[in-house]
């Protein structure tokens, strides 16, 4: 995906830029020389010109409609050159979650159908499968050469290490769904059980929210890591709960990735769920509350809220709790609010 949100000058391809043969030659081009990967060929300069052009004006056009330009290519080295692309191209913000479709009267009407509903599901097939295990293979390889989370001790490497380097996939009729939010997990698909899975691994980002300007003194820190809400109610009349969880504790306050159209949402352990909170005093109360965001021009819907007293914490431990969902602390609603 390329930007068009830049001055006209700056909108350009550049004196280099990469084609592919349909032969099966895969060429890079930069001015007129030419290096291929199979048989030497030429290229002609006005071909590599017009090309140039057209896509330059495809960019114009683009940014007269306020839109990126999209490119479209397939993988055809297999599903760990796929995964590659999908690393690099998300760690330079140039990965479009855009998915593609063809034109035509039966898929317009199924893709009106698909923003209806939301559910991204499928049946998973041998393909998908190998791909899967091929993204955690690649994931293996780059989170051994970074550094451990924050709470990931021994015991969350094995699981990490087991997960990553589990048995080869097969295809079976088990479904698998699109995993939410794109930008963490672009294009990605996973089973129940692999979305647990990524669930229980140690969070890759704690924002934390500690200021060391701040005159105040900290008498401890707490983290905190959303998980998953269960059994949330529907709040949306066309569509599911699009549900983002909100903590407050003290002045400060974190708010997590919105998980569209799901009545239990996960919040996966590359996506924005974990925070630290500094503590000032030993009567501080952390609130949690799940809402229906309804984007930016309407106020959210409240699905329900959880109030924990920091005090009854004990000092150094990890609590691992499943808490129902209220509307008021002190007030009994019937209706189920989820947990």
């Amino acid at each position: 995906e390329i930007p068009t949100d830049v001055d006209d000058e700056e909108l350009h391809i550049g004196e280099g830029f990469s084609t592919y043969d349909p032969n099966g030659d895969s060429s890079v081009v930069t001015g007129s020389s030419v290096v291929t990967t199979g048989d030497q060929s030429v290229v002609d300069d006005s071909l590599l010109e017009d090309a140039e052009d057209d896509l330059n004006d495809d960019m114009k056009k683009a940014k007269r409609k306020g839109k990126p330009v999209r490119i479209y290519f397939k993988c055809r080295k297999g599903v760990r050159e796929k995964g590659l692309w999908l690393e690099a191209f998300s760690k330079i913000n140039r990965f479009s979650t855009q998915t593609r479709h063809q034109r035509g009267i039966m898929t317009t009407f199924a893709n009106g159908v698909r923003k209806i509903t939301q559910h991204r599901a499928r049946i998973r097939t041998s393909s998908s499968a190998n791909f899967a295990m091929g993204v955690r293979r690649l994931e293996s390889d780059l989170d051994s050469s970074e550094e451990g989370s924050v709470g990931s001790g021994q015991n969350s490497s094995a699981k990490l290490d087991q997960f990553l380097h589990g048995k080869p996939l097969k295809g079976n009729a088990e479904k698998e769904y699109k995993v939410l939010p794109g930008y963490a997990y672009p294009h990605r698909w996973m089973t129940l059980k692999e979305l647990h899975e990524e669930m229980m691994l140690p969070s890759t980002h704690f924002h934390d929210l500690r200021d060391p300007n701040k005159s105040d003194k900290e008498i401890g820190t707490l983290k905190v890591e959303a998980l998953q809400c269960v059994g949330l109610p529907r709040l949306d009349r066309t569509s599911e709960t699009d549900g983002v969880v909100y903590m407050v504790c003290g002045s400060c306050a974190f708010a997590t990735d919105v998980i569209p159209d799901r009545l239990n949402p996960m919040w996966l352990r590359k996506t924005q769920r974990a925070c630290i909170f500094p503590i000032y005093h030993g009567y501080a109360r952390l609130y949690v509350a799940v809402f229906d965001d309804d984007g930016a021009w309407a106020s959210d819907d409240l699905a329900g809220r959880v109030v924990l007293d920091v005090a009854r914490l004990r000092h150094g431990s990890t609590y691992d709790v499943t808490l129902p969902l209220r509307m008021s602390t002190h007030i009994y609603h019937r209706r189920k609010r989820g947990a």
